[in-house]
């Protein structure tokens, strides 16, 4: 092979070389010694395929099963599975941060945006909350009124008088 190189540029320009040249020149040079090489990479690389094919075990399917959740209980059960549940909650812990992120972002846009919003939202939190107050008041006055005989366990009105007597 040296002496099929001096026909040949220098290695570092064969990138730029067509392989297809590159082969063309070297098998009219010497066919034979070229086919040999191919011939020994070919058997050099089935040998090695060989030998891992041959470190592959070969079991039973209720035995590669139970080799499974033999696996699978040690990875559950092992030093390492208070790291596994870390990275669980870790990634549960950056989806609701990217949330956040996001949110952040979005209300980035000015400072007065984000007052508004602020005070959109307490407005809305105390509205619900006078609206609870009035149910609140609306529940004491329905079994004040039931108490007193005015209406019935369903809400109709027993009596055309009117009771005074409410405190």
């Amino acid at each position: 092979m040296p002496s099929l190189l001096k026909y040949l540029p220098d290695q570092c320009d064969w990138l730029h070389l067509d392989k297809k040249w590159i082969c063309d020149v070297l098998m009219s040079l010497d066919n034979d010694g070229i086919n040999q090489m191919i011939f020994e990479a070919k058997q050099k690389r089935r040998q090695k395929l060989d030998q891992t094919q041959n470190l592959i075990v070969h079991m039973r399917p209720e035995f590669a099963q139970a080799l499974s959740e033999s696996l699978n209980y040690s990875v559950q059960k092992g030093k390492s599975a208070h790291l596994i549940k870390q990275t669980s909650q870790r990634k549960r812990r950056m989806k609701k941060v990217e949330e956040v992120k996001g949110e952040e972002i979005a209300m980035r846009g000015s400072k007065q945006k984000y007052l508004q919003e602020n005070k959109r939202m307490r407005d809305e939190f105390n509205d619900i909350k006078s609206h609870m107050d009035e149910l609140v008041g609306y529940k004491q006055l329905v079994h004040q009124l039931h108490d007193n005989g005015v209406i019935d366990g369903e809400g109709r009105v027993l009596s055309n008088q009117p009771n005074l007597d409410m405190n």
